[in-house]
């Protein structure tokens, strides 16, 4: 059996960017929250720094555009 998935992963993203207003840009997201952390698993925490640094997008215009470039970063891992 495969261990649990951790649900609560983009409510606690989301949680840590409520300040960030769009549009913006990767260098400002990671200067503004990349230090903080969030639990990627229910014993693990990582920075946001960890997972926005790959992310190939250096411009997002909303929070859909930013997840969606997020996303698609965890497809390379």
């Amino acid at each position: 059996m495969t261990k649990d998935a951790y649900p609560a992963l983009f409510h606690f993203i989301h949680k840590q960017m409520v300040d960030i207003n769009y549009p913006v840009s990767k260098a400002e997201v990671l200067a503004a929250v990349g230090n903080r952390s969030v639990n990627v698993e229910w014993d693990k925490a990582i920075s946001l720094e960890t997972l926005i640094t790959p992310i190939n997008q250096e411009m997002f215009s909303c929070a859909a555009d930013f997840y969606c470039a997020l996303i698609a970063s965890f497809r390379k891992k």
